[in-house]
């Protein structure tokens, strides 16, 4: 028996990938329009497919905690070297994270209210025009829904 507001999976999954579709045609439209920013600079300067590993991990030490910039660095290693690939790459996290919250609304509310949750995340300006960005918000948001996503889990 289902509980109340509770909506078949097919139809949660389909509600889903539509979030998620819409959102990324948000945050892809343009995504080149504006030139780096000077934050987003120092990332795309220190993780170029050239460089190491090993320096990149050693430049992290005295930025930001290194997750980012490895997966960026990977990234420009898989795809190409260019602004347009970084702020890819973290829109793509930008958009597990709508799944993230979806998951974690879901565990503590309802299916309904994560579907819903999920839709304002994925439509919200904000996160839209800043997840987009090359920068470590993106994974600090992402990181910060699945820690508390496996917190509630305890």
């Amino acid at each position: 028996m289902k509980k109340l507001g509770e909506i078949e999976k097919g139809k949660v999954i389909f509600i889903l990938i539509g979030i998620i579709a819409i959102s990324a045609a948000m945050r892809l439209y343009r995504i080149d329009y504006q030139s780096l920013w000077v934050d987003e600079l120092f990332s795309i300067v220190e993780t170029e497919p050239h460089n190491s590993l090993a320096s990149v991990i050693e430049y992290a030490k005295g930025d930001q905690p290194p997750l980012f910039f490895i997966y960026i660095h990977y990234a420009f290693k898989a795809f190409g070297y260019s602004e347009s690939v970084g702020r890819i790459a973290c829109a793509l996290v930008g958009l597990i994270s709508i799944i993230a919250i979806y998951f974690l609304v879901k565990e503590v509310q309802s299916q309904s209210a994560g579907l819903f949750a999920a839709l304002i995340t994925g439509f919200n300006y904000f996160h839209c025009i800043i997840r987009r960005n090359f920068g470590f918000t993106v994974w600090r948001s992402f990181l910060q829904l699945c820690l508390t996503y496996s917190l509630y889990e305890l």
